[in-house]
C-alpha cells in the first residue's frame, strides 16, 4: 500500500513493477482536500464511533460482568448463556430487526444508531465475568461492610481491574473501527458515514478514481488502531494471560 501512493492505476495492476516509475502525490492530497468525499469529517465519525462504542461497550459489560460474577441465583445461570449465543450468531442475521429497532428510535443517519447497538458484546460480559471471578471474595465483602451498595462495590473494584477494562476497550474499539455492515445500514448520507464505508464505496465504484489514493486512505485507517495496540500492548498481554489462565 505504501508503494502504491506513488503509483499510477497501470503501475498498481502490474504485478512485475514494485517501485513506481515517478512519484506523485497528487491523488493522496485530491483525498486529503475531500475531492471524492470528506475526508477529515468522515475519519472523525470513525473515531467518535469506536471511541463511542469502546466506553460504552466497556462501562456496560463491566456491569453485566460484575452481575454475573456475583450473582449465584438460577435466572443468572439462565441468562449467562445469552452472552454466548451473541458470539456466536452471525450479525448478518440481526440486521432487519436491527434497522426496525433503530428506524423506531429515529436515530438512522446519527452516529448514536451505531454506537448503541455495537456497544452490546457477548464477548465482553464472558470477558469480565472471568476477571471478576478472579478477584478475592474479601474485597467486595469488605465493601459491603462499609454499607456499599452493589453500584457502589462495583465502582470501588474498577481500579483493581484497569489493566482488564484497558484490553478490552482496546479490543472493542478496533472491532468498531472496522465495522461495516452496521454503519452501512444506518449511516445513509456521506458526512454521516464511516471511514471503512467511505473507502469501500469508492473501491466498489469504478476505476475512475486513482487507486493510490484509497491506497493512502487504507494506510490512515491503519494508524489508529496499530498505534492504540503498539502503547496498549502489555497490559493487553498481561490481561488475556489472567484470562486464559483461568
Amino acid at each position: 500500500m505504501l508503494l502504491s501512493i506513488g503509483k499510477s492505476n497501470p503501475e498498481i495492476f502490474n504485478p512485475f513493477h514494485l517501485w513506481p516509475r515517478s512519484w506523485s502525490l497528487e491523488p493522496a492530497h485530491r483525498l486529503l482536500s475531500g475531492e471524492w468525499f470528506p475526508f477529515w469529517r468522515v475519519l472523525g465519525n470513525s473515531l467518535v464511533v469506536a471511541g463511542g462504542q469502546a466506553v460504552l461497550g466497556t462501562l456496560l459489560t463491566s456491569l453485566a460482568g460484575f452481575a454475573f460474577a456475583s450473582s449465584r441465583s438460577r435466572l443468572a445461570i439462565l441468562l449467562f448463556p445469552v452472552a454466548l449465543v451473541l458470539i456466536v450468531l452471525p450479525v448478518q442475521s440481526l440486521a432487519v430487526p436491527l434497522f426496525s429497532w433503530i428506524n423506531q428510535l429515529k436515530l438512522i443517519n446519527h452516529l448514536a444508531g451505531v454506537i448503541l447497538p455495537g456497544a452490546i458484546s457477548g464477548l465482553g460480559v464472558i470477558w469480565f465475568t472471568q476477571i471478576f471471578r478472579q478477584l478475592p471474595p474479601s474485597l467486595r465483602e469488605a465493601a459491603r461492610l462499609d454499607g456499599a451498595g452493589e453500584w457502589r462495590v462495583w465502582w470501588t473494584l474498577l481500579p483493581v481491574i484497569k489493566p482488564a477494562m484497558l484490553s478490552f476497550a482496546l479490543i472493542q474499539f478496533i472491532l468498531a473501527w472496522h465495522q461495516h455492515l452496521l454503519p452501512m445500514l444506518v449511516l445513509n448520507d456521506q458526512p454521516t458515514q464511516t471511514l471503512p464505508i467511505a473507502i469501500s464505496s469508492l473501491y466498489g465504484s469504478s476505476l475512475r478514481y486513482p487507486y493510490a489514493a484509497l491506497m493512502a486512505a487504507s494506510i490512515i485507517s491503519v494508524v489508529p488502531t496499530a498505534l492504540l495496540f503498539a502503547l496498549g500492548y502489555r497490559r493487553f498481554k498481561t490481561a488475556l494471560a489472567d484470562v486464559l489462565m483461568h
